[in-house]
Protein backbone atom coordinates (compact mmCIF):
# COMPACT_ATOMS: atom_id res chain seq x y z
CA UNK A 1 0.00 0.00 0.00
CA UNK A 2 0.98 3.39 -0.84
CA UNK A 3 2.07 5.38 1.99
CA UNK A 4 0.52 8.83 2.94
CA UNK A 5 3.38 11.43 1.66
CA UNK A 6 1.92 14.61 3.88
CA UNK A 7 1.33 12.71 7.21
CA UNK A 8 5.03 11.08 6.67
CA UNK A 9 6.74 14.78 6.15
CA UNK A 10 4.63 16.36 8.95
CA UNK A 11 5.53 13.34 10.70
CA UNK A 12 9.28 14.31 10.67
CA UNK A 13 8.12 17.85 11.89
CA UNK A 14 8.68 19.11 8.62
CA UNK A 15 6.31 21.59 6.47
CA UNK A 16 4.37 19.89 3.78
CA UNK A 17 3.46 22.50 0.20
CA UNK A 18 -0.12 21.87 -1.13
CA UNK A 19 -2.41 23.47 -3.19
CA UNK A 20 -6.19 23.31 -4.21
CA UNK A 21 -7.05 23.13 -7.67
CA UNK A 22 -10.17 24.01 -9.45
CA UNK A 23 -8.81 24.25 -13.37
CA UNK A 24 -10.09 21.15 -14.72
CA UNK A 25 -6.68 19.85 -17.26
CA UNK A 26 -5.66 16.92 -16.02
CA UNK A 27 -2.25 18.61 -17.14
CA UNK A 28 -2.18 20.72 -14.26
CA UNK A 29 -1.53 17.66 -12.03
CA UNK A 30 1.51 16.66 -13.52
CA UNK A 31 2.76 20.39 -13.55
CA UNK A 32 2.00 20.44 -9.91
CA UNK A 33 3.45 16.84 -8.84
CA UNK A 34 6.96 17.87 -11.21
CA UNK A 35 7.16 21.76 -8.89
CA UNK A 36 7.41 20.24 -5.45
CA UNK A 37 4.42 20.14 -4.04
CA UNK A 38 3.48 17.62 -1.91
CA UNK A 39 -0.28 17.99 -1.93
CA UNK A 40 -2.94 19.12 -4.31
CA UNK A 41 -6.79 19.20 -2.95
CA UNK A 42 -9.13 18.88 -6.13
CA UNK A 43 -12.08 21.35 -5.27
CA UNK A 44 -15.37 19.43 -6.38
CA UNK A 45 -17.78 21.59 -4.16
CA UNK A 46 -16.77 24.83 -5.89
CA UNK A 47 -16.56 23.17 -9.40
CA UNK A 48 -18.53 21.38 -12.18
CA UNK A 49 -15.33 18.79 -11.82
CA UNK A 50 -16.95 15.09 -12.41
CA UNK A 51 -15.89 11.87 -11.23
CA UNK A 52 -14.57 11.20 -14.75
CA UNK A 53 -12.59 14.41 -15.44
CA UNK A 54 -11.35 13.66 -11.43
CA UNK A 55 -10.05 10.04 -11.97
CA UNK A 56 -8.01 11.80 -15.01
CA UNK A 57 -6.83 14.35 -12.82
CA UNK A 58 -5.61 11.57 -10.22
CA UNK A 59 -4.18 9.76 -12.99
CA UNK A 60 -2.02 12.47 -14.45
CA UNK A 61 -0.21 12.73 -11.05
CA UNK A 62 3.44 12.74 -11.06
CA UNK A 63 5.70 12.78 -7.85
CA UNK A 64 9.05 11.58 -8.03
CA UNK A 65 9.96 8.97 -5.12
Amino acid sequence: MRQNRVKNIMRQGQLALGTYVTFPDPQIFEIIGLAGFDAAFIDMEHTTFDLGLVSQMIVALTWPE
